[in-house]
């Protein structure tokens, strides 16, 4: 491969990347296969005693979740279907068969695989969510996207959107194809794909066909049979299947970026593949975009083995369990996005991408100052991390900044990469250091107090204006803190709309914290409040101060006199520091979960 064909970013997508085609993933498809068989008494018995006896060999192994995918379920019927070749069982004297009748249960593998088939052909709107991706072609021209899935997603974005997309196939098999640099789109299907097909001559094809067979007939009397390497036969199609390996392989040590999206790294040859690239790229950091991202790095790309370890993570565990193993070249170059890939696409290039190239940017430029025996402000490159989530970068520099110094510099800055930290934290399925975090949040909101308020009374014959506002703190004016806040409350906005619905409890807590803190300090950021307002908002609440107030209000009208001016005041003091005491919880602003 000539440096003219690498790409600095290249996508990797599993199963999760074509959710938002409305493609389940391969948990999901044994649900709608379920559905679709139902009247199919026979074969539906079939299938819930084989999911039944998988899920027991699977709890057997320490899976918590025990959740059989479309794969293993097709596996699995293939092996019993071929069980008389199997040589394993000439060790063993079975007295029964457990599936009795399944002797010629042929047509539901067949039935299932051309289900797989069906799935796989996507219609051209449902891919209206990847237009996002136009972004990155427009900039990395041609990208690389691999894929181990079926469908054809890819391709009937690259269709809708007019852009060329090359697979290795002209009409046969041609792996040179990939050495084009005028295409919009170089696609490698690990996999094969639901358009691929393999002849009883041994050639392989392509026929954009809309048929929901598995198998086919051509024009010049071939049979031909799709090309979809499940896993009892990954290895069965080796030509496809071990060049398309070779280009990983090839692309990933040149690559600067890569997004991985919706894989659950359970091939351990690829696996292999990624560590062995890594190894040799030492640029080479990934985004991982799962639901499951953490659980996955932790358990199957961060170390070369954790052994004994459960399936999952349980309330108890800590990443301090993982100690003990070696580990992988990409320990520390994996960011974990637990995010659906349809809800942060719009997202990866201007955010995510762009302030990950901006921190490592920054850091590399630290390291040679430091090198040079020059003071370093390490603080600089954490902002950047912690917005594209990068928190095993932010956890290392952080080791470098004394806090202190930094929350009484660059207060503003130390409060955003705090809350970004803790929320970032939160969205683990640990909450990793997010008591960390939370004090490092709560001892810079410590501005936020009751002896900080400030309140002024402006008399005039027509009305009374109340000013409010908070003191100089150090260099922190009042605007900056409300500008601080405001900047949280987008924060946490933006996490919630990112997260699933059951994964963002603790951070709507913090939300509404933050939102009853902003919208307090409404009325400060326009400076004054009209005293007939004010007492229409507060009299419920403070009646007997209110009536007091009032009544101060009403003299100081009749006749203006100092020692009444102070007496208003005292009592908004004492009104508004009883309202910010509830928000805060007690005389400082601070977050508890």
């Amino acid at each position: 491969m000539t440096p003219e064909t690498a790409s600095e970013v290249i996508f990797f997508l599993g199963a999760g990347a074509s959710v938002g085609a409305g493609v389940p993933d391969t948990f999901g498809l044994v649900d709608v296969f379920k559905t679709k068989i139902a009247s199919q008494t026979e074969n539906l018995r079939a299938v819930d005693k084989i999911l039944e006896i998988l899920k027991e060999w699977k709890r057997r192994q320490g899976d918590k979740e025990q959740k059989v995918d479309i794969e293993l379920l097709l596996e699995t019927i293939e092996r019993l279907e071929n069980r008389n070749q199997d040589i394993l069982l000439k060790f063993y004297s079975p007295t029964e068969f457990v599936l009795e009748g399944y002797a010629n249960k042929k047509p539901l593998k067949d039935e299932l695989r051309d289900f797989i088939k069906e799935v796989g052909i996507v219609g051209s709107k449902n891919i209206r969510y990847m237009k996002p991706v136009l972004g990155f072609i427009a900039e990395h021209r041609p990208i690389d996207i691999f894929s181990v899935n079926y469908d054809i997603c890819i391709e009937q974005f690259c269709n809708t959107y007019k852009k060329e997309c090359i697979d290795g196939f002209d009409i046969k098999w041609n792996p040179k194809l990939f050495e084009r640099t005028d295409a919009d789109v170089r696609l490698y299907k690990l996999h094969g794909s639901v358009m691929w097909y393999r002849t009883d001559r041994g050639d392989y094809v392509k026929l954009p066909i809309m048929s929901h067979s598995a198998e086919t007939e051509l024009i010049t009397g071939e049979k031909a049979e799709t090309l979809i390497l499940y896993p009892m036969r990954k290895w069965e199609y080796a030509e496809p299947l071990l060049e398309l390996l070779v280009e990983l392989k090839k692309k990933l040590e040149k690559a600067k970026f890569l997004f991985v999206v919706g894989y659950s790294f359970r091939d351990e040859h690829i696996r292999r593949i990624f560590w062995d690239a890594a190894r040799k790229n030492k640029d080479l950091v990934v985004f991982l975009i799962s639901p499951n991202a953490h659980r996955i790095y932790h358990e199957r790309l961060k170390d070369y083995e954790t052994p004994g370890l459960p399936h999952g993570f349980s309330s108890d565990f800590s990443y301090e369990d993982f100690d003990a193993y070696a580990p992988s070249e990409l320990s520390g170059r994996v960011v974990c996005l637990p995010y659906k890939f349809e809800n942060v696409l719009p997202l990866l290039k201007n955010r995510y991408l762009r302030r990950l190239n901006e921190g490592l940017v920054r850091e590399n430029d630290l390291r040679d100052r430091e090198n040079k025996g020059e003071s370093v402000a390490w603080w600089l490159c954490l902002q950047p991390f912690v917005e594209c989530e990068h928190m095993e970068k932010v956890n290392e520099i952080v080791l470098h900044v004394d806090w202190n110094e930094y929350r009484n510099n660059n207060w503003q800055n130390s409060v955003e990469v705090s809350f970004g930290s803790f929320l970032n934290s939160l969205s683990s399925p640990t909450g990793f250091e997010s008591d960390k975090w939370l004090k490092n949040l709560n001892d810079s909101l410590s501005v936020f107090s009751t002896d900080n308020l400030r309140f002024g009374v402006m008399v005039s014959p027509e009305e009374i204006r109340l000013a409010f506002g908070l003191t100089e703190i150090s260099e922190i004016s009042a605007k900056q803190a409300i500008e601080t806040i405001e900047r949280l409350f987008e924060a946490c906005k933006l996490k919630t709309s990112l997260l699933d619905k059951d994964k963002i409890k603790k951070i709507n807590l913090v939300k509404n914290k933050i939102e009853h803190l902003h919208n307090y300090l409404l009325p400060w950021k326009t400076r004054h409040i009209i005293v007939r307002d004010y007492i229409q908002l507060r009299k419920t609440k403070y009646p007997e101060l209110v009536e007091e107030f009032t009544k101060g209000y009403v003299e100081c009208q009749m006749k203006f006199s100092a020692d009444q001016h102070i007496r208003i005041t005292a009592i908004v003091k004492e009104i508004e520091s009883n309202e910010f005491g509830e928000i805060c919880g007690g005389p400082r602003f601070q977050i508890n979960l």
